[in-house]
């Protein structure tokens, strides 16, 4: 199929499906971070009526009347994202308003991560590093008071 410049692309299955979703869910202790997706049209350029992505149900990312190549592709990156980060996000596209061609708007190229939501251990000093600072510094109490006592 030719979604622009892109292959092997998501895309509504049935023609009339005006609305993707596709949800991205980290393991647990972690968040998923979105960093960038692309989308297309097929054989033609079209405006979708939105871009969302959302955590849980809530709009972290939307842009309106969304122009989409047929030639190219429409990429979505951190510049114009931001930084989306959460257990679940989901990327939505709204292509109600093309009717039966709500098919001919395809995403591809979803690059995400994932990053630890438990922050690190508390370093702290081996027992035997303990007892060689208390030795050097019983050590250091003796010599003192030997010195005193002179």
């Amino acid at each position: 199929m030719e979604y622009g410049n892109l292959t092997n692309v998501i895309y509504a299955e049935e023609s009339g499906t005006s609305i993707l979703d596709v949800t991205l869910t980290a393991d647990p202790g972690f968040e998923v971070v979105l960093d960038s997706f692309d989308l297309a049209g097929w054989r033609g350029d079209y405006t979708i009526n939105s871009v969302q992505v959302l955590s849980g149900g809530t709009s972290v990312f939307s842009q309106s009347n969304v122009f989409i190549s047929g030639t190219t592709r429409t990429s979505f990156n951190t510049s114009n994202l931001g930084s989306l980060a959460a257990s679940t996000l989901t990327i939505r596209f709204d292509a109600a308003n093309l009717g039966s061609d709500s098919d001919n708007i395809g995403l591809d190229n979803i690059q995400f991560s994932q990053r630890s939501t438990t922050p690190p251990p508390v370093r702290t000093s081996e027992p035997s590093a303990l007892v060689a600072i208390s030795a050097v510094a019983g050590i250091a109490t003796f010599l003192k008071r030997a010195r005193k006592d002179r």
